[in-house]
């Protein structure tokens, strides 16, 4: 990798994807391309989802191992390809080296202000590392010369695999909980 080559940057999102879950499927067809992620919306919403559920006398684990995570589906547009990289060995996705991470939060950073990236998350309710980001000075992108121009190149990373899209933007929602 070239430097400064496939460097990420965080998406502004208020969930980050499921360490156990991840990318649970993708849609491909010639209009665009989608994603469904399990994603969790913070220690924050966990929280305020378990006290609610307590105070309403809710006694079913299934209940409260679901406080803070949903479904999301993420809609690619103007879609002009995608990879995906399944983990086929114990090595965490993505390969070191393959992307440059520099310019994400990591647990014991602080910000200007002397926040954690948690504190963040739970004040601007943005997480500062929701594990689908935009590769800036893309690798892939220079090597796709014929694609159209304005695509960009998007990363999500889950637990077992990367999903990678060239596509002009993207838009996500949450898809509505099972009853």
């Amino acid at each position: 990798m070239t430097s400064g080559a496939n460097r990420l940057a965080a998406l502004p999102v208020p969930w980050k994807i499921s360490p156990s879950g991840g990318i649970i499927g993708v849609h491909a067809t010639e209009e665009g391309l989608s994603a469904s992620l399990r994603v969790f919306l913070g220690p924050h919403v966990a929280e305020a989802e378990i006290a609610r559920l307590e105070e309403a006398g809710e006694t079913e684990d299934a209940a409260f191992n679901e406080a803070g995570y949903r479904t999301v589906l993420v809609t690619f547009r103007r879609f002009g390809g995608c990879r995906v990289q399944p983990q086929l060995s114990r090595e965490p996705l993505p390969e070191p080296g393959q992307f440059d991470f520099s310019g994400i939060a990591q647990p014991g950073d602080r910000d200007e202000a002397g926040r954690t990236p948690r504190q963040r998350w739970e004040a601007d309710n943005l997480c500062p590392d929701p594990g689908m980001y935009e590769v800036h000075q893309s690798d892939w992108r220079a090597e796709t010369a014929n694609a159209e121009p304005g695509l960009r190149h998007w990363l999500i990373v889950g637990h077992s695999a990367i999903l990678e899209a060239l596509a002009s933007d993207y838009s996500w929602e949450y898809l509505a909980r099972d009853s």
